[in-house]
């Protein structure tokens, strides 16, 4: 049984955040934009975000024709281990499997897409009953950096996982 909260980022509402360390990123990344659409990259200081480095990534976006890449450049040691494999410089649409939660979690390139086109925030919640009947969440924010204040050039994430069962083992 699943529960999900996946908003358009046209609908974001950051009252609609569940964690206080997801709030927290979100309220960071707000203060740097300074008014503006989006921060820059340049605004982006790796010691503002410390805190959430183990649950984070940062994904740099090419575009191939009319369509936008996403490759991860940092992902946190946290959801690495969670996932039981490194994403650092992989594709993101190569790290999806075939898993239940793959699927669910392979609406992560259309989370990328809508806030690479919108330049505004995604935020997407699930909550589940695992196999055993335990509960648990899974909550990740995207936001976007801009140099320019058009165009996104990076997308600055965070998961958190609540009493989910991952492959730890690498």
């Amino acid at each position: 049984m699943t529960e999900s909260d996946t908003k358009s980022a046209g609908a974001f509402n950051d009252r609609r955040i569940k964690s206080n360390v997801v709030r927290g990123f979100y309220e960071t990344w707000d203060a740097l934009r300074l008014g503006r659409p989006a921060p820059a990259r340049s605004d982006f200081l790796p010691e503002t975000f410390a805190f959430w480095w183990p649950d984070m990534f940062l994904v740099d976006i090419g575009i191939e024709g009319e369509k936008p890449i996403f490759k991860y450049r940092l992902v946190g040691s946290g959801l690495e281990d969670r996932l039981g494999r490194g994403l650092g410089g992989r594709s993101s649409a190569s790290t999806i499997g075939d898993g239940e939660m793959d699927n669910w979690l392979g609406s992560r390139e259309r989370a990328y897409q809508t806030c690479f086109e919108t330049m505004s925030p995604v935020h997407q919640y699930l909550r589940f009953k695992t196999d055993h009947g335990t509960p648990g969440e899974f909550e990740r924010l995207l936001l976007p950096l801009s140099n320019d204040g058009r165009t996104v050039v990076q997308l600055l994430g965070v998961v958190i996982y609540q009493n989910l069962q991952t492959n730890r083992a690498r």
